[in-house]
């Protein structure tokens, strides 16, 4: 790397264009993006970012390799990027980084991401799915992580009594503040049954909808590996917003009762509620993090 580069607008443009997460945004919301980005360059093992202090800002390597006290993302090499979770998800904690070798990054403040976002629904729909397809495709997501899922109050006789509009709440609790959208979605929401011994998806289907089990248990299977899920548990939320086909096998245990909300509904009302949407994103976020780390947890 030639210390002191600096990228064109036209560079700046087609760098931001190869990455997967803006691959499929036009040319003008990916202009609205770059007017926010500022180059840094750091040299051979400076801090970049210190554990314990909220970031505000995230970072994208052009060139170099940064090295991080993230379990989830140890390296970052030229196309990756740090600190985007943190910064969606408003984290206290931060996260460390160091350069391992002279580094050219791209700096987006916090304040201008999360405004981007709002004034760009492609650019948010694409942020979201890619935050679900780095998960899957990256092998996060493996069959024995779903029994570490967060377990949502909504489980058992008691799920099954609450109306929908309470389930939406229950599931999406941040979404209290913003029942207009809940109720839009309410007509949307379904609930599903099914009998002990049931096969409720094999290995390679496809989903459209996330899903809550809201009463009993389901095995789910791949290869030797098996898990069970319990009432309270998030059902193919990833797969279907990442658009990927389910990796495992399920089956009821017992009698069971899932509650299912479409992508493409949801996504809907996102789009036209963006005080909703940036809430989701950062809830969104949050939970991923929280998971991440407790998967990297002892």
């Amino acid at each position: 790397m030639t210390k002191g580069r600096e990228i064109s607008p036209e560079d700046l443009l087609l760098f931001l264009r190869s990455l997967p997460v803006l691959s499929k945004v036009d040319t003008r919301d990916l202009a609205l993006l770059a007017v926010h980005v500022r180059e840094r360059h750091f040299a051979r093992g400076e801090r970049i970012t210190a554990r314990g202090r909220p970031l505000d800002a995230s970072y994208i390597v052009v060139e170099g390799l940064v090295a991080t006290d993230e379990p989830s993302i140890p390296q970052v090499r030229t196309g990756e990027s740090f600190g985007a979770l943190e910064v969606l998800a408003d984290d206290p904690m931060g996260v460390d980084a160091r350069a391992e070798s002279e580094v050219l990054a791209l700096e987006v403040d916090a304040r201008h991401l999360i405004g981007v976002l709002s004034e760009s629904f492609a650019l948010y729909e694409n942020v979201l799915k890619e935050l679900c397809r780095g998960l899957i495709d990256g092998g996060v997501v493996r069959l024995s992580a779903l029994a570490a899922a967060p377990v949502i109050a909504v489980g058992g006789d008691y799920g099954t009594r609450l109306g929908v509009l309470e389930l939406l709440v229950a599931t999406l609790p941040f979404a209290v503040d913003h029942m207009s959208s809940l109720a839009e979605l309410e007509d949307h929401y379904r609930i599903e049954r099914y009998d002990a011994g049931a096969l409720l998806w094999s290995a390679g289907d496809s989903t459209d909808a996330s899903g809550v089990l809201l009463s009993g248990e389901i095995i789910c299977s791949s290869g030797d590996e098996v898990v069970e899920l319990v009432a309270g548990q998030s059902i193919q939320g990833l797969e279907a917003l990442a658009d990927r086909p389910v990796a495992y096998r399920g089956v009821a245990k017992t009698d069971v009762v899932i509650g299912r909300l479409p992508v493409g509904a949801f996504l809907d009302r996102l789009e036209d509620d963006p005080a909703f949407a940036v809430a989701t994103l950062r809830w969104f976020s949050a939970q991923i993090l929280g998971f991440l780390r407790s998967l990297a947890s002892p």
